[in-house]
């Protein structure tokens, strides 16, 4: 905590979406649980580099003994890191909705794939400038700039990195589980990666993400009037383009029935986001 300079609350000011293939959990809590992970990290990164040299060594010298005897102490080296499952957050719509495919749900014969409008309330923030690299695996040198423009020194930095990345070969970049666990680490409740590659079939569209560390920090938007992407000028803009288009149906889940108010763009029929209620519908009709 003491590595973090001090941050204005950040408040989102923009439309966030989060996709899901499976809304039926988020539906029942009213709203993202807490998941809790855990990643494997070594105590002292310095020791363990000599230690594994020492193993390295006793192997191509042909030292069995001397290699069995190293090899059963390495996990008094290690130690295992807990924290909450980040909640993955993007600024395009596009990209939220390739993360709610029902292909991806464990149920998926089952499952109600949905693309919710989000609010985050953050107060200690890590800005990562990441543009170009894709989501999963980003260059590790614009990592650390992240977390050195906070107030992190670049040698502490450089020192937990090795903590947590201990496992991975390519030293060039890190995965985002790792920056995940690294920013928790440090106490942060948010990390925003900007202008990455991203979407759930391997990364082709620039959006941001935002990795929000505490699920409970974020609020669904429930209607218009609550929405930031549909405010009022955009409203009047959108409706001299749209067709009004009701399909009412009704889709089985749980044994339960629940009828979906659609709206679309005239010429996308389909392809464009819409509106799931008919109170919302009604609400840009009146406006």
């Amino acid at each position: 905590m003491e590595y973090i300079k001090n941050f204005n609350n950040f408040k989102i000011n923009e439309s966030w979406y989060h996709g899901t293939p499976d809304n039926r959990s988020i539906e029942d809590n009213n709203g993202f649980s807490i998941n809790i992970t855990s990643i494997e990290y070594v105590k002292d990164p310095e020791l363990f580099e000599k230690i594994n040299m020492e193993m390295s060594d006793a192997k191509k010298s042909g030292n069995d003994k001397l290699y069995f005897e190293i090899l059963n102490t390495i996990s008094n080296y290690k130690d295992i890191f807990t924290y909450k499952k980040p909640l993955f957050l993007t600024d395009v719509y596009s990209v939220a909705k390739t993360y709610a495919d029902p292909q991806r749900a464990f149920d998926y014969q089952n499952s109600v794939e949905k693309v919710y409008e989000v609010d985050a309330d953050c107060n200690k923030i890590l800005r990562i400038n990441a543009y170009g690299d894709r989501f999963r695996f980003i260059d590790i040198n614009k990592v650390k700039r992240g977390f050195i423009d906070t107030g992190i020194s670049e040698t502490e930095i450089d020192r937990v990195i090795k903590m947590f990345n201990f496992y991975v070969s390519n030293t060039n970049g890190i995965k985002t589980d790792t920056i995940a666990a690294i920013g928790n680490w440090f106490g942060f409740d948010c990390i925003d990666v900007v202008g990455v590659l991203d979407s759930y079939h391997g990364g082709t569209i620039k959006s941001t993400v935002i990795m929000v560390l505490d699920p409970s920090k974020v609020k669904i938007i429930n209607s218009l009037k609550e929405s930031k992407y549909w405010t009022k000028s955009k409203i009047l803009e959108y409706k001299k383009v749209i067709k009004y288009f009701y399909e009412l149906y009704f889709k089985e889940t749980d044994s339960k029935y629940k009828p979906i108010y659609k709206i679309y763009t005239v010429g996308s029929f389909g392809t464009d986001k819409f509106i799931e209620n008919k109170s919302d519908i009604d609400f840009m009709i009146n406006i």
